[in-house]
Formats: C-alpha cells, structure tokens, sequence
C-alpha cells in the first residue's frame, strides 16, 4: 500500500504547487464553472422535459456576427422626409454632362469607378484603403511634370469641378461614428477652403453582403455611421446622396446579391452601374460658381495601387476567430482574363499567382470580322507597348492594399473592312430590279407602236405626192425617200 499512498501524496503535492499559482487557480475556477453549466443544463432537461437541442454555435461567434444574425433592417433606416432639403429626392436623368462636371473622391470603390469605366482620370481620384483622415494628410494625387504627389485637398483647386462627391467611411468602420465624423467634416471643409466654388455632395457608405469576408465590418455599424453623415451634411447645409436606397436589400438590408465581388465588401460592376444611374437622377445642379474662364487644368497621372500597404479593414485583434482567418491577406492573387465582345482568350483564364509573380502567358484571339485592340486589368499596370500585342504575360503588383483579385479583359473591335462587304451585297440585289427597266419598256413599246403607226401612215403619203420628187434631177434619190418610211415601219 505504501507505493500507493506514495503516489497519491506525490499528485496531491503538485496539485497544491498547481494552485498555488494565479493561472492555476483560474483555470480550476474555470472548471468547476463549466462542470457546473454543463450539470445545470442537463438537470433542467430532465426536470423541465425541454428536448431543444443546446446552441453551441453562438459560443464561436464573435460579436459582430452574432449582430449580424440579429440584425433589423430597420432599426436606423433613413427617414428621408425628417432630412428634406439634405438627402438628395429623385430627379430627372442628368446625363453624361452632370457626371463629367462632377469631381468624386473615395476609397478603393470610386477606385473601381475607374475600372469599370464610369469615371476617368479627369473627374476621379480613387485610393485604394485610403479613410477619411487621410483627405488632407497622404499625398495621393499625381499630376503629370510633378514628380510629388499632392494630397486631394491641393488637387481639388487644379481639377476645378462644380462639385465634389466624396464617398469616405468604409475603411472608418473600426473606429467610432463621432470620431470618424469630426475627421470627415474637418477634411471636407479645408478642400472646400482650399477651393470654395463646388459644391459638396456626401455618399452614403455601401452595405455589405450577408455572407462576407469582412466579418468584422457589421451593417450595424453602417447603418450607424450613415445616420451620423446625415447629420453632418445637415448641420454644414450639404447634400447627401443615399446610394444605400438601390444597393440594400429591401428585406433583409444587407447588399443586393451581385452588387459586391467575392469579398462581399467591394462594389461590383454591377452595383458600381447602379450606383451611377442614381448618381444622375437624383442629381443637385446649383449655379456655377466656379470662376471663368477656369484655367488649364494640369495632366493627371495614376494614382499607385500600393500606396497603402495594410488592409484597414483587416482585423486581427480580439475578435479574429478562426472564422475570421480566410480575411487575411492571401500569399497569391486570383487572376482572372476575360474577353469583350468579338474574340476568345486561349490559355488558363483563372490563374492564383504570388505578389509580384508573373501570370502563364494568354493570348486573345479575335473572331471573324473583329480584330484584338488592347488588354486592360482592374489593378496594375499594362505597359502601352502590350496594345496591339494578342499574347500577355501579366505581372501581379508586389501590394494590392488589400485587394485579392485582378481581372484582365482584352478589347476587341469590328473591322471596318468587314462591315463595307455587308453593305455591298445588299447593294447588288437592288441594282438587279432597277436594272430590269428593259422589261417595263417592252409592254410600253408595243403600246407606243400602235399610236406611232397612226401618224406615220398620213405623213408617209404626201411624200409621194410632193411635185418636188419627180422635179428633182437626182431620180435615184426618189425611190430612197419611199424606202424611208418601210424602214420606219420595221423598226416599231
């Protein structure tokens, strides 16, 4: 018994040297905790008969998600009609011409306005991770003959535009809403300052889809923060544009499905194509104040895609669970090519490459009648040269602030040459019937012959009778004269 008890006394002491530690005495608290839980629960379902099955899911959510899965799309909806005269009403179209004379600024998806199209280098200055505070702090805008680069607050006054859209706040998300509003409204106002001829115009912050990357970013936080630019254009006499009206799902007030890419947080060509129809029709045209003539505006250039290094919107504090893991920065970009209309791509047209890695090369191949025009990608650079060259070998940017995707779409044009062609053999069948006129004028000839007969028989007799044939010397000539008229009669 002796070896027994030894070992006993030996357990007994290192369970006491266990105890006698901090950490040793939580986590046995800790224990006798969750063998109390666990026993309470399994009594009440024998004493109450409760034969609902336990929720373990909610002990690994985090908090954001578990707002999520509570989340009432109505809570702090927009009541429009409390902020008439600041959310910007329904209008007529304002076209192509109102959007031209529209300066708008933002974070990586008025980026995207860029890439998609909608927006150029003339009337867009979109930053990639850029948050509010930084409008009038990182250099980001390029000005051609400038080797620096300027922050938006001294780009404005060279740009000139009649008005100023900005769209900041989804990389402010982890921060507070009066935080973040007393940085926006001071950035808004040294630009305007800078530059007091536009009108300023705020964007509400995009909702993000139900099923995100992103899973520390909650609508609650959104709809909170968009109440609060309310507010602030309210009490500056500004406008807002409440672009969340065609972007939120009526039920369930996340994003529309398809208005954001795979992450769930950026705007897709689709939602971006939403967003710019509402952009123009509820449209604030005011006088122009702008001074005139307005001056020559300086050449911009691109903005670089890695200006900001790390991925505001990336969390990895408390709350990153194992959930949240897949957010982090992937080792590779998912590279994707694409045709327009008129051609195909040959190759791998999905490709993950590293951070500065080189895609397999593809090549466009152009259908009848189009003919390949140039390559274009959503992030990076296509070197000029690479227009008019059907294969690429496209090389991944070494940071993409966050960004884990690339799309490269190669451009295709109709040839002018197989266009002529279409248009000449619809014109051979037309000259066909218009050439037939021999056939109209062979049922006139007849009818005309009769009518021509009727007067040739009298005209023909008084030839004969004119004394002069006779009296003529030249008596062969007579003969001729009655021959003229036979041949007259043949040839009706």
């Amino acid at each position: 018994m002796q070896p027994k008890d030894k070992k006993l006394q030996d357990w007994i002491a290192q369970l006491k040297k266990f105890l006698s530690k901090p950490r040793g005495i939580a986590i046995a608290v800790a224990a006798v905790l969750t063998v109390c839980i666990v026993l309470g629960i399994g009594i009440s379902h024998v004493v109450f008969g409760d034969d609902k099955p336990m929720d373990v899911v909610t002990a690994t959510e985090t908090p954001e998600d578990a707002d999520d899965s509570t989340y009432d799309a109505q809570a702090d909806m927009l009541n429009v009609n409390q902020f008439t005269g600041t959310i910007l009403p329904e209008t007529e179209d304002a076209g192509q011409e109102y959007v031209d004379n529209t300066l708008f600024v933002g974070d990586s998806n008025t980026a995207r306005y860029m890439n998609y199209g909608f927006v150029t280098l003339d009337n867009g200055i979109g930053v990639i991770g850029m948050n509010a505070g930084q409008i009038t702090t990182l250099p980001s805008v390029k000005f051609k003959g400038n080797k620096s680069l300027v922050t938006i607050d001294k780009a404005i006054p060279e740009i000139q535009p009649q008005r100023v859209i900005f769209a900041f706040g989804t990389n402010d998300l982890t921060s507070k809403p009066e935080t973040y509003i007393e940085t926006y409204e001071k950035a808004i106002k040294k630009c305007y300052d800078a530059y007091p001829y536009f009108d300023v115009i705020v964007s509400a912050i995009p909702p993000v889809d139900r099923y995100r990357d992103y899973t520390y970013i909650s609508m609650q936080n959104v709809d909170k923060f968009n109440a609060a630019l309310v507010g602030m254009c309210e009490k500056n006499g500004w406008k807002f544009l409440n672009t969340t009206e065609v972007l939120k799902d009526e039920e369930t007030g996340f994003g529309k499905t398809d208005y954001t890419i795979y992450d769930g947080l950026h705007l897709s060509k689709e939602g971006v194509e939403e967003v710019f129809n509402y952009v123009r029709t509820h449209a604030y045209e005011a006088e122009d104040r702008r001074p005139k003539p307005l001056k020559a505006k300086a050449e911009r250039g691109e903005t670089p895609p890695d200006l900001i290094m790390k991925d505001p919107v990336k969390h990895d504090g408390p709350h990153a669970t194992p959930t949240a893991t897949p957010t982090a920065t992937p080792a590779v970009v998912q590279v994707v090519f694409k045709a327009s209309e008129g051609g195909t791509i040959q190759g791998v047209k999905e490709q993950n490459v590293p951070y500065g890695g080189t895609c397999e090369t593809v090549v466009a191949v152009p259908n009848e009648g189009y003919t390949f025009e140039k390559w274009s990608c959503t992030i990076g650079h296509i070197d000029a040269d690479a227009i008019g060259w059907e294969k690429l070998s496209f090389t991944v940017p070494g940071s993409m602030g966050g960004e884990t995707s690339i799309t490269v779409v190669a451009h295709f044009v109709q040839d002018q040459a197989t266009a002529t062609p279409t248009v000449e053999p619809t014109a051979v069948p037309t000259a066909e019937p218009t050439a037939t006129p021999p056939e109209t004028e062979t049922p006139v000839a007849p009818e005309t012959s009769p009518e021509a007969e009727t007067p040739v028989v009298p005209e023909t007799p008084p030839a004969p009778e004119t004394p002069v044939v006779p009296e003529t010397p030249t008596t062969p000539e007579a003969p001729v004269t009655p021959e003229t008229p036979e041949d007259e009669m043949v040839n009706p």
